[in-house]
């Protein structure tokens, strides 16, 4: 499978995957607002591009390109739960607190997500 994300008529399945686990994120952290969920970031920015390395096939470019948006919707999350008062939780950073710890585990996220797409691929 070596369809470009421009030409394919719909999202691609690790994009999904991410906002599946993000959309899953949002309703847990509404729920529980002291609770910090401190992997969920890691995991909504990495999650597409692993995913759509393991379907094969998959160029750089669009790994690149899936690890950005994952790493956008996961720092969009945070955002969001960070507006509205559901990232209150405790944080395992002894400064900055949940907000932080979320952006940084985005960006780990990303890292780790596309480092793992490419040795699949």
């Amino acid at each position: 499978m070596t369809s470009d994300i421009s030409s394919s008529s719909t999202l691609p399945k690790g994009l999904l995957y991410g906002l599946g686990l993000a959309a899953l994120w949002v309703v847990v952290a509404l729920i529980s607002s002291t609770t910090t969920y401190h992997l969920a970031p890691l995991i909504v920015a990495g999650t597409p591009a692993i995913v759509d390395s393991l379907e094969g096939g998959s160029s750089m470019a669009r790994l690149g390109l899936l690890t950005a948006a994952g790493l956008a919707l996961a720092l969009a999350v945070t955002g969001i739960l960070s507006v509205s008062g559901n990232l209150d939780g405790p944080s395992l950073l002894p400064t900055g607190g949940a907000v932080v710890e979320s952006v940084l585990f985005a960006f780990t996220g990303g890292l780790l997500g596309l480092i793992g797409a490419a040795l699949i691929r």
